[in-house]
């Protein structure tokens, strides 16, 4: 097995594995950092967006681990006969990546013209996970301005029913976080954030967002063009930076040209004389 290993580059592919996983975090990490230096006051909004087609039955569920055990048995047995790990096998899997990425776009693209959901969104992380069987599903962090958004369990099952409904065309289902986590749990991280609230955001940075950045169930793709499995970003390009503040008055008087002051001199001259008549 250490032999094989090592022609196969096994070490080599853990290794980019793990550092994909520390490069994501340490991303979302400094987008935290960048969120809060822009608001003092943060909503947070955790949602799981799958497809009704990955839900399974409880004669399923028994039947799918039955025929996992034997599988592992099987695939023990065929290394051992000399079966060759590095061919890919097909998914068996109910829900596509094609179509989770497909509805992700179109979720995002269609957040502009949704403002009653969106219009106070000012950041987001997503990530495509993969179960065994029931295929691929979205991970999704929404982060609005605080100072406009309160309700954020309203506004979350509001967006996993925009999701179900309009995105998917019902063919998708939610989970909602924000109403699933209870407030008073000391590891709670969504909802208001305060940016001076250092307990809450420690449950952000350390609880919620290494979720979305974690190696476990990542998805190993073709790198395809618009092939994506994780991302995050601000919802609105940063205009702080460049120009000043806008002036309304321009503070510098400008003197008049040395002609026109001759002119209003002249001017002043003739009235005051008219004026003595």
């Amino acid at each position: 097995m250490r032999s094989h290993s090592f022609e196969t580059g096994l070490k080599k592919k853990i290794s980019d594995w793990e550092s994909k996983a520390k490069k994501n975090l340490k991303r979302v990490h400094q987008f935290e950092k960048q969120l809060f230096a822009r608001y003092a006051r943060l909503t947070v909004i955790r949602l799981d967006l799958e497809h009704l087609a990955a839900t399974f039955s409880t004669k399923e569920i028994e039947a799918f681990l039955q025929e996992t055990c034997m599988q592992k048995m099987n695939d023990k047995d065929w290394y051992w006969d000399g079966g060759d790990l590095s061919t890919p096998k097909k998914a068996d899997v109910r829900v596509s990546f094609e179509e989770v990425q497909r509805d992700r776009e179109r979720l995002f693209a269609n957040m502009k013209g949704k403002p009653s959901l969106f219009r106070h969104l000012v950041g987001y992380v997503w990530r495509i996970e993969c179960t065994p069987k029931a295929g691929y599903h979205l991970h999704l962090a929404l982060f609005f301005n605080g100072s406009q958004v309160e309700k954020h369990e309203w506004l979350a099952h509001q967006i996993g029913e925009y999701w179900a409904q309009e995105i998917t065309q019902g063919r998708g289902r939610f989970h909602n976080c924000n109403m699933a986590w209870d407030s008073s749990s000391p590891h709670y991280g969504l909802g208001e954030v305060n940016h001076d609230d250092h307990a809450k955001r420690a449950n952000l940075r350390e609880r919620v967002l290494p979720y979305l950045a974690k190696a476990k169930q990542a998805v190993h793709a073709l790198p395809y063009k618009g092939c994506n499995q994780f991302g995050c970003g601000f919802a609105h390009r940063d205009r702080s930076k460049g120009r000043g503040r806008t002036r309304t008055k321009d503070v510098r008087v400008h003197e008049k040209p040395k002609g026109a002051r001759v002119v209003a001199r002249i001017r002043n001259r003739h009235s005051l004389g008219a004026i003595g008549t």
